[in-house]
């Protein structure tokens, strides 16, 4: 079954960063969410009407067993990618559980490729669902 309540505490944004460069949200701790057999995790982004046309903007779910460093990419979880047409790109999202082995800190990488456009004005999102 799907989970669909978002509790604002587990819930981090960050801007998407200028073009040829990335950013991170917050960490948020899978232990005040319960670990990771009690929630699934929402990745977004709204529309991005600056991507520049084939130009991608890639979010990748991390992990750690630190709360701020040594974030890796989550092996198993696939990262969204959106790929800038005439007009940018339309809003997006992905909602999947973690794996078994997920560590304790996660959080969510935005990457612009170099010439990406201005997308400063847009936030990512990555949210617990229970």
């Amino acid at each position: 079954m799907k989970r669909n309540i978002t509790d604002a505490l587990l819930t981090a944004t960050v801007a998407l960063p200028a073009a040829g460069a990335a950013a991170s949200t917050p960490a948020i701790d899978l232990v005040t969410g319960g670990g990771v057999e009690a929630c699934e995790v929402e990745i977004s982004h709204p529309a991005l009407a600056n991507l520049a046309n084939t130009i991608s903007a890639t979010l990748t779910i991390q992990h750690s067993d630190e709360v701020a460093a040594n974030f890796v990419a989550i092996p198993g979880l696939a990262t969204l990618v959106t790929t800038g047409g005439a007009s940018g790109a339309d809003a997006a999202s992905r909602q999947v559980r973690f794996p078994s082995d997920c560590k304790r800190y996660v959080r969510l990488n935005a990457a612009v490729a170099a010439n990406g456009g201005d997308n400063t004005d847009a936030n990512v999102t990555i949210a617990l669902k229970l």
